[in-house]
């Protein structure tokens, strides 16, 4: 038997009826809250959200789901890229060569 397609796990109203400006992704919190509110309708986004938090509730007639989430479980935070020396990157390159067994 062949295995379900992710997407047959969305609920089929996640976004229906709406345009792709209009389904949108809000995280939202305070400085007295000990959790996020999740909100979505975004397909996309809620598969994400289902997979890291499970089923949320329905709100807005089944087009938009919401997950209240504790504090501690939701990061933001931005990628950093490095920057190095031509020197560093030698090194390095000869680290990982080193590494390798070359």
């Amino acid at each position: 038997m062949s295995e379900p397609s992710k997407l047959a796990e969305v609920p089929r109203k996640v976004g229906s009826g709406l345009r792709a400006i209009e389904r949108e992704v809000i995280l939202r919190t305070s400085d007295g809250d000990k959790t996020w509110n999740l909100y979505t309708a975004s397909p996309k986004w809620y598969r994400k959200f289902e997979r890291l938090f499970g089923p949320g509730r329905v709100i807005r007639g089944g087009s938009g789901y919401e997950w209240d989430v504790p504090i501690h479980e939701v990061s933001i935070r931005k990628r950093r890229k490095r920057i190095l020396t031509e020197e560093q990157k030698a090194a390095a390159a000869a680290n990982f060569k080193k590494a390798r067994g070359g």
